[in-house]
Protein backbone atom coordinates (compact mmCIF):
# COMPACT_ATOMS: atom_id res chain seq x y z
CA UNK A 1 0.00 0.00 0.00
CA UNK A 2 3.08 2.61 1.07
CA UNK A 3 4.16 1.49 -2.70
CA UNK A 4 0.82 2.89 -4.53
CA UNK A 5 0.54 5.65 -2.26
CA UNK A 6 4.00 6.70 -3.58
CA UNK A 7 3.25 6.34 -7.19
CA UNK A 8 0.08 8.70 -6.81
CA UNK A 9 2.35 11.40 -5.13
CA UNK A 10 5.02 11.09 -7.81
CA UNK A 11 2.10 10.81 -11.01
CA UNK A 12 0.55 14.36 -9.72
CA UNK A 13 4.05 15.68 -9.24
CA UNK A 14 4.90 14.35 -12.83
CA UNK A 15 2.96 17.17 -14.51
CA UNK A 16 6.27 18.94 -13.98
CA UNK A 17 8.69 19.10 -16.90
CA UNK A 18 10.67 16.01 -16.98
CA UNK A 19 14.08 17.68 -16.61
CA UNK A 20 12.93 17.87 -12.49
CA UNK A 21 13.31 14.95 -9.96
CA UNK A 22 10.85 15.13 -7.54
CA UNK A 23 12.90 14.06 -3.99
CA UNK A 24 10.64 13.31 -1.05
CA UNK A 25 12.03 13.66 2.69
CA UNK A 26 9.67 12.38 4.81
CA UNK A 27 10.80 11.73 8.48
CA UNK A 28 7.42 9.40 9.51
CA UNK A 29 7.48 5.67 11.24
CA UNK A 30 6.17 4.30 8.04
CA UNK A 31 7.35 6.19 5.05
CA UNK A 32 7.45 4.51 1.98
CA UNK A 33 10.93 2.83 0.68
CA UNK A 34 12.33 3.74 -2.55
CA UNK A 35 14.45 5.60 -4.94
CA UNK A 36 14.67 9.60 -4.38
CA UNK A 37 12.56 9.43 -0.67
CA UNK A 38 15.00 10.22 2.38
CA UNK A 39 14.68 10.82 6.01
CA UNK A 40 15.49 14.10 6.58
CA UNK A 41 14.71 17.46 4.36
CA UNK A 42 18.79 17.94 4.55
CA UNK A 43 19.23 14.68 2.60
CA UNK A 44 16.78 15.16 0.35
CA UNK A 45 18.22 19.06 -0.26
CA UNK A 46 22.13 17.64 -0.49
CA UNK A 47 20.89 15.03 -2.84
CA UNK A 48 18.48 17.30 -4.95
CA UNK A 49 20.50 18.86 -8.22
CA UNK A 50 19.32 22.49 -9.72
CA UNK A 51 15.81 22.33 -11.02
CA UNK A 52 15.00 19.65 -8.76
CA UNK A 53 11.90 19.87 -6.46
CA UNK A 54 12.25 18.95 -2.86
CA UNK A 55 8.81 17.66 -1.25
CA UNK A 56 8.39 17.66 2.28
CA UNK A 57 5.88 15.39 3.44
CA UNK A 58 3.27 16.13 5.90
CA UNK A 59 4.63 14.98 9.75
CA UNK A 60 3.43 15.53 13.22
CA UNK A 61 7.43 16.06 13.38
CA UNK A 62 9.44 19.36 12.36
CA UNK A 63 11.88 18.56 10.32
CA UNK A 64 14.79 20.29 11.75
CA UNK A 65 17.34 22.78 10.67
CA UNK A 66 18.41 22.94 7.00
CA UNK A 67 20.64 24.40 4.71
CA UNK A 68 20.21 25.07 0.76
CA UNK A 69 22.46 26.18 -1.60
CA UNK A 70 20.86 25.63 -5.01
CA UNK A 71 18.22 26.40 -7.56
CA UNK A 72 15.81 24.00 -6.40
CA UNK A 73 12.09 24.36 -5.20
CA UNK A 74 11.31 23.39 -1.61
CA UNK A 75 7.45 22.59 -1.05
CA UNK A 76 5.56 21.91 1.70
CA UNK A 77 1.93 20.80 1.61
CA UNK A 78 0.81 23.75 2.76
CA UNK A 79 -2.41 25.27 4.83
CA UNK A 80 -5.61 24.73 5.78
CA UNK A 81 -5.93 20.56 4.53
CA UNK A 82 -8.33 18.64 6.27
CA UNK A 83 -7.04 15.00 6.52
CA UNK A 84 -7.43 11.65 8.52
CA UNK A 85 -4.50 12.88 10.80
CA UNK A 86 -3.80 16.96 10.84
CA UNK A 87 0.02 16.88 10.00
CA UNK A 88 2.11 19.58 8.62
CA UNK A 89 5.34 20.62 6.86
CA UNK A 90 7.43 21.94 9.38
CA UNK A 91 11.07 22.59 9.87
CA UNK A 92 13.34 24.95 11.83
CA UNK A 93 15.54 27.39 10.83
CA UNK A 94 15.82 27.22 7.28
CA UNK A 95 19.69 29.14 5.58
CA UNK A 96 19.92 29.98 2.73
CA UNK A 97 23.18 30.31 0.79
CA UNK A 98 24.82 31.60 -2.29
CA UNK A 99 26.72 28.30 -2.63
CA UNK A 100 26.71 25.27 -0.48
CA UNK A 101 29.68 23.99 -2.25
CA UNK A 102 31.26 26.81 -4.37
CA UNK A 103 29.75 25.47 -7.20
CA UNK A 104 25.85 25.49 -7.26
CA UNK A 105 23.95 28.80 -7.68
CA UNK A 106 21.01 29.43 -5.24
CA UNK A 107 19.18 32.08 -8.02
CA UNK A 108 16.24 31.11 -8.80
CA UNK A 109 15.44 29.37 -5.36
CA UNK A 110 11.39 29.04 -4.53
CA UNK A 111 10.28 28.13 -1.09
CA UNK A 112 6.60 27.47 -0.49
CA UNK A 113 3.64 25.90 1.22
CA UNK A 114 5.27 24.96 4.49
CA UNK A 115 6.02 26.48 8.73
CA UNK A 116 9.34 27.18 9.80
CA UNK A 117 11.05 29.05 12.71
CA UNK A 118 13.37 31.41 10.75
CA UNK A 119 14.70 31.72 7.11
CA UNK A 120 18.23 33.26 7.28
CA UNK A 121 20.72 34.23 4.73
CA UNK A 122 24.38 33.09 5.21
CA UNK A 123 27.54 33.22 3.27
CA UNK A 124 28.38 30.50 1.15
CA UNK A 125 31.58 29.58 -0.45
CA UNK A 126 31.24 30.72 -3.28
CA UNK A 127 30.73 34.02 -4.87
CA UNK A 128 26.97 33.79 -6.69
CA UNK A 129 24.29 36.23 -6.47
CA UNK A 130 21.27 35.59 -4.65
CA UNK A 131 18.91 36.88 -7.38
CA UNK A 132 15.55 35.68 -8.71
CA UNK A 133 14.31 34.16 -4.95
CA UNK A 134 10.35 33.14 -3.90
CA UNK A 135 9.19 33.09 -1.32
CA UNK A 136 5.70 32.24 -1.00
CA UNK A 137 2.81 30.79 1.34
CA UNK A 138 4.86 30.44 4.51
CA UNK A 139 4.11 30.53 7.81
CA UNK A 140 6.94 31.29 10.60
CA UNK A 141 8.76 33.24 12.19
CA UNK A 142 11.54 35.89 11.02
CA UNK A 143 12.68 36.49 7.29
CA UNK A 144 16.63 37.61 8.24
CA UNK A 145 18.35 38.57 4.66
CA UNK A 146 20.50 40.74 7.57
CA UNK A 147 24.10 39.65 7.40
CA UNK A 148 27.41 40.27 5.21
CA UNK A 149 26.80 38.35 2.04
CA UNK A 150 29.51 37.78 -0.84
CA UNK A 151 27.21 38.47 -3.61
CA UNK A 152 24.31 40.87 -4.47
CA UNK A 153 20.72 39.90 -4.02
CA UNK A 154 18.42 40.88 -6.66
CA UNK A 155 14.52 40.80 -7.43
CA UNK A 156 13.58 38.98 -4.38
CA UNK A 157 9.54 38.10 -4.14
CA UNK A 158 8.01 37.52 -0.44
CA UNK A 159 4.06 37.15 -0.61
CA UNK A 160 1.49 35.35 0.63
CA UNK A 161 2.90 34.20 3.63
CA UNK A 162 2.96 35.25 7.57
CA UNK A 163 5.41 36.45 9.35
CA UNK A 164 7.02 37.41 12.70
CA UNK A 165 9.45 40.33 11.21
CA UNK A 166 10.72 40.37 7.53
CA UNK A 167 14.36 41.67 7.70
CA UNK A 168 15.67 42.64 4.25
CA UNK A 169 19.06 44.46 3.36
CA UNK A 170 20.25 45.83 6.65
CA UNK A 171 24.06 44.82 6.29
CA UNK A 172 23.90 43.85 2.53
CA UNK A 173 22.29 45.43 -0.56
CA UNK A 174 19.32 44.28 -2.67
CA UNK A 175 17.67 45.43 -5.35
CA UNK A 176 13.91 44.82 -7.07
CA UNK A 177 12.21 43.84 -3.56
CA UNK A 178 8.55 43.06 -3.86
CA UNK A 179 6.53 42.47 -0.35
CA UNK A 180 3.21 42.11 -0.82
CA UNK A 181 0.12 39.84 0.45
CA UNK A 182 1.56 39.03 3.52
CA UNK A 183 0.76 39.42 7.54
CA UNK A 184 3.17 40.82 9.27
CA UNK A 185 3.30 40.67 12.95
CA UNK A 186 5.95 42.81 13.80
CA UNK A 187 8.74 45.32 11.54
CA UNK A 188 9.47 45.29 8.21
CA UNK A 189 13.12 46.57 7.85
CA UNK A 190 14.57 47.43 3.87
CA UNK A 191 17.70 49.33 4.72
CA UNK A 192 19.95 49.70 2.59
CA UNK A 193 17.15 48.57 -0.08
CA UNK A 194 16.52 50.03 -3.73
CA UNK A 195 13.44 49.87 -5.25
CA UNK A 196 11.73 48.47 -2.60
CA UNK A 197 7.66 47.90 -2.87
CA UNK A 198 5.85 47.09 0.01
CA UNK A 199 1.99 46.40 -1.03
CA UNK A 200 -1.03 45.20 0.20
CA UNK A 201 0.42 43.19 3.26
CA UNK A 202 -1.38 43.48 6.82
CA UNK A 203 1.03 45.01 8.89
CA UNK A 204 0.35 45.03 12.73
CA UNK A 205 2.01 46.09 15.49
CA UNK A 206 2.24 46.62 19.35
CA UNK A 207 5.45 48.42 19.20
CA UNK A 208 6.43 51.65 18.14
CA UNK A 209 7.49 50.98 14.36
CA UNK A 210 6.21 49.28 11.96
CA UNK A 211 8.23 49.88 8.54
CA UNK A 212 12.15 51.21 8.46
CA UNK A 213 14.63 51.64 5.36
CA UNK A 214 17.31 53.10 7.39
CA UNK A 215 17.14 56.39 5.78
CA UNK A 216 19.58 54.58 2.93
CA UNK A 217 16.73 52.94 0.83
CA UNK A 218 15.96 55.05 -2.49
CA UNK A 219 12.75 54.50 -4.51
CA UNK A 220 10.56 53.08 -1.34
CA UNK A 221 6.83 52.34 -2.43
CA UNK A 222 4.80 51.89 0.76
CA UNK A 223 1.36 51.07 -0.59
CA UNK A 224 -2.48 49.87 -0.28
CA UNK A 225 -1.48 48.46 3.27
CA UNK A 226 -3.38 48.32 6.03
CA UNK A 227 -1.03 49.26 9.31
CA UNK A 228 -2.85 48.60 12.38
CA UNK A 229 -1.94 48.76 16.10
CA UNK A 230 -2.22 51.72 18.96
CA UNK A 231 1.69 53.47 18.78
CA UNK A 232 2.13 56.77 17.87
CA UNK A 233 5.11 55.71 15.12
CA UNK A 234 3.99 53.57 12.00
CA UNK A 235 7.89 54.21 10.95
CA UNK A 236 11.57 53.68 12.44
CA UNK A 237 13.58 56.60 9.81
CA UNK A 238 12.15 56.68 6.65
CA UNK A 239 13.34 58.90 3.87
CA UNK A 240 12.60 59.42 0.08
CA UNK A 241 9.45 57.06 -0.18
CA UNK A 242 6.37 57.45 -1.38
CA UNK A 243 3.46 56.24 1.05
CA UNK A 244 0.61 55.96 -0.62
CA UNK A 245 -3.06 54.60 -0.62
CA UNK A 246 -2.59 52.96 3.09
CA UNK A 247 -5.10 52.49 6.05
CA UNK A 248 -3.73 53.89 9.59
CA UNK A 249 -5.74 51.61 11.72
CA UNK A 250 -4.42 53.06 14.98
CA UNK A 251 -1.25 53.71 14.02
CA UNK A 252 -0.03 57.25 13.87
CA UNK A 253 1.96 58.08 10.31
CA UNK A 254 5.13 59.64 12.31
CA UNK A 255 8.83 58.64 12.43
CA UNK A 256 10.02 57.49 15.28
CA UNK A 257 14.25 58.58 14.78
CA UNK A 258 15.50 60.87 12.46
CA UNK A 259 16.36 60.82 9.57
CA UNK A 260 12.33 61.21 8.56
CA UNK A 261 12.06 63.41 5.70
CA UNK A 262 11.68 64.21 1.72
CA UNK A 263 8.63 61.53 2.21
CA UNK A 264 5.64 62.37 0.04
CA UNK A 265 2.31 61.17 1.54
CA UNK A 266 -0.20 60.78 -0.28
CA UNK A 267 -4.55 59.57 -0.30
CA UNK A 268 -3.68 57.70 3.09
CA UNK A 269 -6.88 57.26 5.64
CA UNK A 270 -5.63 57.59 9.34
CA UNK A 271 -8.16 56.37 11.75
CA UNK A 272 -6.88 59.51 14.46
CA UNK A 273 -7.10 62.97 14.40
CA UNK A 274 -3.64 63.47 12.45
CA UNK A 275 -1.95 66.66 10.70
CA UNK A 276 -0.30 65.92 6.99
CA UNK A 277 2.65 65.95 6.35
CA UNK A 278 3.82 64.78 9.37
CA UNK A 279 6.62 66.14 10.90
CA UNK A 280 10.51 65.83 9.28
CA UNK A 281 13.62 65.67 10.95
CA UNK A 282 17.31 65.21 9.60
CA UNK A 283 16.61 66.85 6.45
CA UNK A 284 13.74 68.56 3.89
CA UNK A 285 10.34 68.57 4.87
CA UNK A 286 7.74 65.69 4.22
CA UNK A 287 5.07 66.66 1.45
CA UNK A 288 1.90 65.26 0.11
CA UNK A 289 -1.89 65.77 -0.55
CA UNK A 290 -5.58 63.98 -0.59
CA UNK A 291 -4.84 62.42 2.73
CA UNK A 292 -8.18 61.78 5.54
CA UNK A 293 -7.81 61.88 8.87
CA UNK A 294 -9.72 61.63 12.18
CA UNK A 295 -12.25 58.99 10.31
CA UNK A 296 -12.72 54.79 10.56
CA UNK A 297 -12.78 53.44 7.12
CA UNK A 298 -15.67 51.08 7.98
CA UNK A 299 -13.94 47.47 8.20
CA UNK A 300 -16.93 44.59 8.30
CA UNK A 301 -15.48 43.56 11.78
CA UNK A 302 -11.85 44.42 12.56
CA UNK A 303 -10.95 46.19 15.56
CA UNK A 304 -8.01 48.34 16.23
CA UNK A 305 -5.63 45.55 17.55
CA UNK A 306 -1.58 44.66 16.91
CA UNK A 307 -2.19 41.34 17.15
CA UNK A 308 -3.44 39.13 14.37
CA UNK A 309 -7.41 37.08 14.61
CA UNK A 310 -8.13 34.94 11.78
CA UNK A 311 -11.83 36.11 12.56
CA UNK A 312 -11.57 39.74 11.58
CA UNK A 313 -12.86 40.94 8.31
CA UNK A 314 -11.38 43.42 6.49
CA UNK A 315 -13.83 43.89 3.83
CA UNK A 316 -15.09 47.61 3.19
CA UNK A 317 -18.71 48.36 3.76
CA UNK A 318 -20.42 50.63 1.79
CA UNK A 319 -20.16 53.79 2.24
CA UNK A 320 -16.67 53.52 3.32
CA UNK A 321 -14.10 56.64 3.00
CA UNK A 322 -11.69 54.15 1.13
CA UNK A 323 -13.83 53.38 -1.38
CA UNK A 324 -12.51 55.04 -4.72
CA UNK A 325 -10.10 57.32 -3.10
CA UNK A 326 -6.84 56.40 -3.82
CA UNK A 327 -4.18 57.99 -6.12
CA UNK A 328 -5.80 55.68 -9.35
CA UNK A 329 -9.51 56.16 -8.04
CA UNK A 330 -9.32 52.78 -7.08
CA UNK A 331 -10.13 51.81 -3.20
CA UNK A 332 -7.75 52.79 -0.47
CA UNK A 333 -6.09 49.66 1.43
CA UNK A 334 -5.55 46.47 0.33
CA UNK A 335 -8.72 46.11 -1.37
CA UNK A 336 -7.49 48.01 -4.09
CA UNK A 337 -3.95 48.61 -5.70
CA UNK A 338 -1.38 46.51 -7.92
CA UNK A 339 -2.39 42.62 -5.15
CA UNK A 340 -6.06 43.57 -4.28
CA UNK A 341 -7.59 40.93 -1.82
CA UNK A 342 -11.26 41.42 0.42
CA UNK A 343 -11.74 39.66 3.67
CA UNK A 344 -9.22 38.10 5.46
CA UNK A 345 -5.78 36.95 4.18
CA UNK A 346 -5.17 33.58 4.42
CA UNK A 347 -2.74 30.80 4.02
CA UNK A 348 -3.64 28.26 1.00
CA UNK A 349 -3.23 24.52 0.64
CA UNK A 350 -0.66 23.73 -1.83
CA UNK A 351 -1.40 21.64 -5.25
CA UNK A 352 0.48 18.49 -3.42
CA UNK A 353 -1.69 15.78 -3.27
CA UNK A 354 -2.72 15.16 0.83
CA UNK A 355 -4.40 11.33 1.50
CA UNK A 356 -8.44 12.10 3.18
CA UNK A 357 -9.52 8.38 3.41
CA UNK A 358 -7.54 5.01 3.98
CA UNK A 359 -9.43 2.16 4.59
CA UNK A 360 -9.32 -1.80 3.86
CA UNK A 361 -11.45 -5.25 4.48
CA UNK A 362 -10.07 -5.15 7.88
CA UNK A 363 -9.44 -8.89 7.07
CA UNK A 364 -5.94 -9.79 5.45
CA UNK A 365 -6.03 -13.73 3.61
CA UNK A 366 -2.90 -15.11 3.15
CA UNK A 367 -1.17 -14.66 0.30
CA UNK A 368 -3.93 -12.50 -1.45
CA UNK A 369 -4.46 -9.03 -2.29
CA UNK A 370 -5.07 -6.40 0.06
CA UNK A 371 -8.75 -4.20 -0.31
CA UNK A 372 -8.02 -0.88 0.66
CA UNK A 373 -9.65 2.59 -0.25
CA UNK A 374 -7.42 5.41 -0.68
CA UNK A 375 -8.53 8.67 -1.92
CA UNK A 376 -6.09 11.75 -1.84
CA UNK A 377 -7.19 15.51 -2.53
CA UNK A 378 -4.99 17.99 -4.13
CA UNK A 379 -5.56 21.78 -4.70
Amino acid sequence: MKRTILILITSIFGLSTTAQTIRIADNNTNKPSGANIYSTLQAAINAAVADDIVYITPSTTSYGNATVGKRITIKGVGFGITEITPRGSTVGILSIQNSSNGTDNISGLVLTGFSFTDIAFVAGTGGGSYNNILVENLSGGTFNHSTSLPGSTSDLTIKDSMFTSINVGIVSATNNTIIRNNIVTGMISVANSSNALITNNLLLQSTNHVINNGGSSPNIRIENNIISGSTAYAFFSLTNAIVTNNIFYGVLPNGLYSPFHSNTFSNNLVLNAFTFPPAASGGPANSGINNITGTGPLFTNAPVSGTYNSTYNYTLQAGSPCIGAATTGENIGPSGGLYPWTGNLTLKPSNVPVITLFGNSGVVPQNQPVKSNVKAKAN
